[in-house]
């Protein structure tokens, strides 16, 4: 399961208790999508997954940004497609 961290208008919260229900459940809601579109990514030489924060001024303005080496960054832009490739940053480390 990758580690996603939320960072919301400047503090990272943690989903579970986060807002109403409703944003609680969007948000542990998009952490699972995550899983179940990038849990099998890693590096395939050290072994490391992405890094995935959901980042926004407001829980009406989330993106994501996504680090990882190089080929991660690759295997990521192949399982997604044409969806927000400027969220997608390469590091060398994490």
């Amino acid at each position: 399961m990758l580690d996603v961290k939320f960072e919301i208008g400047g503090r990272f919260v943690d989903p579970l208790y986060f807002g109403d229900s409703a944003e609680r459940e969007t948000l542990i809601f998009m952490i699972r999508e995550i899983n179940r579109k990038l849990g099998d990514i890693c590096d395939p030489v050290t072994g490391r997954p992405p890094r995935v924060w959901v980042v926004g001024e407001d829980f009406a303005n989330l993106h994501y940004e996504i680090q990882g080496s190089p080929e991660v960054v690759r295997r990521i832009r192949e399982q997604l497609g044409d969806i927000a490739t400027e969220s997608i940053t390469v590091a060398s480390s994490h």
